[in-house]
């Protein structure tokens, strides 16, 4: 079941729908198994196959050490952008720093700039912990959360 996902992004069975069929039949995106092969051997072709050279499961680590760095300055930025929201930081400083006084026109598009930033900002976050939360989570040892100090890298 390692590489169910791999497979599902190979394959599709058509599944049964009916009294008509007795078992679905496994579709496979001609040549797809092959692409991936090559890939495979031109992704692995670089590595040190010797006794002393670096193991796979070695790069996999350092892949998810910059998919963690990556993390932390999505969450800076969102942190750095916040920081400008008056206090006491509630629902209603967070709309008025994106949006303004929402009965005022003018202050929406005043405040486009800042807005567009928090939701790219956003977005990076959202990007740079899917690309990790899968490999991230099983090996976290408590739930993320937010230090207080300015490094990020504490989060686990």
């Amino acid at each position: 079941m390692q590489d169910h996902g791999l497979c599902q992004a190979i394959c599709r069975t058509n599944r049964l729908d009916g009294e008509d069929k007795d078992f679905g039949c496994i579709v496979a995106y001609k040549g797809l198994f092959k692409k991936v092969e090559n890939a495979i051997a031109v992704y692995t072709s670089e590595l040190d196959h010797s006794d002393d050279g670096s193991a796979p499961d070695v790069l996999l680590k350092d892949r998810l050490k910059k998919g963690k760095e990556r993390l932390d300055q999505a969450l800076e930025r969102i942190v750095l952008l916040c920081e400008r929201v008056e206090p006491p930081k509630g629902e209603l400083e967070y709309i008025h720093f994106s949006c303004g006084n929402t009965e005022i026109a003018s202050d929406l598009k005043e405040r486009e700039p800042q807005r567009a930033a928090l939701y790219k900002a956003t977005a990076g976050l959202l990007r740079a912990y899917a690309n990790i939360a899968d490999e991230w989570m099983p090996q976290a040892t408590t739930t993320p959360t937010l230090p207080a100090s300015r490094n990020r890298s504490s989060i686990t």
